[in-house]
């Protein structure tokens, strides 16, 4: 019987981001770029003795309740497959910021779902998988696949596209942080009326331009961001520090700096150290959430 298992779960930045509609329901209808990136949550999920679900975090300001994604994604997990006799222990090592729109509550809940089918031995189909994904938050099926995917709908439907050339990553988080629902209502109010050409975009991946490629990335969200560190951070990585095209991620409040060079990378993170709360260095990935422990 397995006692242990270990997820790791990648952060995910948007190369493009658009807002095409709203459902009669208040969801927001979007059409996105997703990329899955090197920097990774840790989601470890153990038997114990009792009942119950139980979520920890290292992060004292992330609530582990019932109102966080893991917790949630366990409860769906069950409504499928039926409550164990036992309890769950479900531990968050974070390293994906918060409020910044990198996913983070969203990869952790992919990996709960993943993690519970290994650890169970339940036997979920991917499309079950999926389809409990999709019911959980907008962007949670994404983090199953991974990869380069364009999204649309409320996230749910998903369409692999090729991988961008060899690249680097710089992120850039700045203190304060953004609340997603506020970054859309704000959109609502503000709505500036440019957009992505998300075509265009998927062409320059096809042709494996990347400076092309970078030239059209937008997201309309960026526009109404209350934050002066944003666009500060952005013509940081660009104009001092080589970047060949920069965008805010989803609902914000990182920023991403796209090289070429991993020693320009490593040299403009240093000129972001005193702007920003957290500062990385990363890859993109062609994988999603990935049990790398079971015992």
């Amino acid at each position: 019987m397995r006692q242990l298992v270990k997820v790791d779960a990648p952060a995910k930045v948007n190369l493009a981001f658009d807002i095409v509609g709203r459902r009669e329901d208040g969801y927001h209808l979007i059409d996105t770029i997703f990329q899955s990136v090197s920097l990774y949550d840790t989601i470890t999920i153990s038997r114990m003795s009792g009942q119950g679900v139980f979520v920890s975090c290292d992060r004292p300001e992330i609530p582990g309740g019932e109102e966080n994604l893991a917790h949630k994604a366990a409860r769906r997990f069950f409504e499928r497959v039926g409550k164990p006799d036992f309890a769950l222990s479900i531990d968050l090592q974070k390293r994906i910021p918060s409020q910044a729109g990198m996913g983070g509550g969203s990869a952790d809940a992919a990996a709960v779902l993943v993690g519970l089918n290994v650890l169970l031995e339940a036997g979920v189909s991917k499309e079950g998988l999926l389809s409990m994904a999709a019911s959980i938050g907008a962007d949670v099926p994404f983090f199953l696949e991974g990869g380069v995917q364009r999204a649309q709908g409320i996230g749910e439907r998903l369409s692999k596209l090729p991988d961008l050339p060899q690249h680097w990553l710089v992120i850039a988080k700045p203190e304060r942080g953004i609340s997603t629902p506020e970054s859309f209502k704000r959109y609502d109010q503000e709505n500036q009326g440019r957009h992505p050409n998300i075509e265009r975009l998927i062409e320059k991946l096809e042709e494996r331009k990347l400076s092309d490629f970078c030239q059209e990335m937008y997201n309309v969200l960026e526009e109404v961001c209350p934050l002066g560190e944003v666009s500060q951070i952005r013509e940081k990585m660009e104009r001092d520090g080589g970047a060949i095209g920069s965008l805010m991620t989803g609902s914000g409040s990182a920023v991403y700096g796209i090289f070429q060079d991993k020693r320009l990378a490593k040299r403009c993170m240093r000129k972001l150290y005193d702007m920003a709360q957290s500062v990385f260095l990363v890859q993109p990935t062609q994988k999603g959430v990935e049990v790398f422990e079971v015992r």
